[in-house]
């Protein structure tokens, strides 16, 4: 709140000092800065003397990129040059390129609905700085793959969650003949694997629920849900997580061993943000996350290269799973032998 009153006070001063027809005392700048946060907040707060004298000083600075020409005559306050105005823009066409090229990544995020507003600004800002854009080709390109089905709700979705609105979500997963509800309190959206995901915690069962966005049908507010009071204990929850998947494990140690060749690609590209050296010796990490399949195809990418070391349940499953594998390619080769003969 009091950066907010800070620009108010800045923007009341800037139009005092631009007037042509009246000049201002620094009691007369106190009492239009007190008057204009009485509009904006509703209540009357007079402004100090000292409060106008460091906005006045922190104007001419030059830290808010603007060099204000103040100059105070016979105890009269405004602007050597009556054409300024810190409303005119501070941006040099270095900062409009670097809005350009944000504006190209973020290109790369279409879903989220605020594009056209974002060009619409980057139109204002070309045509205050004259600015031509001659080059239009990308230098940056991600693995981009189009949500047509998820986009609907995303930015729907996204004001819900801000807003801690409890919501009854209409969804069809894939083996369901028609959609159900289901109660939920949004905690987090989350992009993964090529989808969208929206998790809320659901409090009839006591228990996180994902929901992909394409799968969902109809989203309606209900008023009747209240924030889980483990809210933030959740939410730490899901940090832990590869995916979206929600074990019901919880949160356990994982250690396991790279082989020595691929340490330093294990090193630079961490499995998961928890991951930490356990011994130098012998390569082995840690990790502290949920048990889900996600994480699990994670460790299985690494073919013979990683061994699971601890929690036994996860190395059994890791085992069972390369030795199923192992019977269908036995299996594959057999029915190759068999067509030969």
């Amino acid at each position: 709140m009091a950066n907010k009153n800070k620009l108010v006070r800045l923007k009341v001063l800037d139009r005092c000092f631009r007037n042509k027809f009246r000049r201002y005392t620094l009691d007369d700048l106190m009492e239009e800065c007190s008057e204009a946060l009485e509009e904006y907040e509703g209540v009357y707060k007079g402004i100090s003397k000292r409060s106008v004298q460091e906005d006045i000083k922190d104007m001419r600075s030059g830290k808010f990129g603007y060099e204000a020409p103040i100059v105070c005559e016979e105890g009269y306050y405004f602007y050597s040059d009556r054409n300024f105005s810190i409303t005119n823009t501070p941006l040099t066409e270095e900062d409009y390129q670097t809005i350009r090229n944000s504006l190209s990544v973020l290109e790369q995020f279409s879903e989220l609905g605020q594009l056209e507003a974002l060009r619409q600004v980057e139109e204002k800002l070309q045509n205050v700085l004259s600015a031509k854009k001659d080059d239009e080709r990308s230098y940056i390109q991600f693995e981009k793959t189009e949500y047509p089905a998820a986009q609907k709700w995303l930015s729907k979705l996204l004001v819900y969650t801000k807003a801690q609105q409890g919501l009854t979500i209409s969804y069809q997963p894939f083996s369901y003949e028609a959609p159900a509800d289901f109660d939920t309190f949004p905690l987090l959206l989350k992009e993964y694997n090529g989808r969208w995901f929206f998790i809320g915690y659901n409090q009839d069962y006591k228990c996180l629920q994902n929901f992909p966005l394409d799968r969902i049908i109809d989203v309606k507010q209900t008023n009747e849900l209240q924030a889980p009071e483990n809210a933030t204990q959740l939410l730490d929850q899901l940090n832990h997580l590869i995916g979206v998947s929600i074990p019901a494990t919880g949160i356990e140690t994982v250690i396991f061993k790279i082989v020595a060749s691929h340490r330093k690609y294990i090193e630079t590209k961490p499995i998961h943000s928890s991951q930490k050296l356990l011994n130098n010796a012998n390569n082995t990490f840690t990790l502290e996350v949920g048990i889900n399949v996600e994480l699990k195809a994670k460790l299985l990418s690494f073919g013979n290269k990683l061994v699971v070391i601890e929690p036994d349940h996860l190395k059994e499953k890791m085992k069972n799973d390369f030795s199923l594998a192992l019977h269908e390619y036995g299996l594959l080769e057999s029915i190759k032998s068999s067509d030969c003969m």
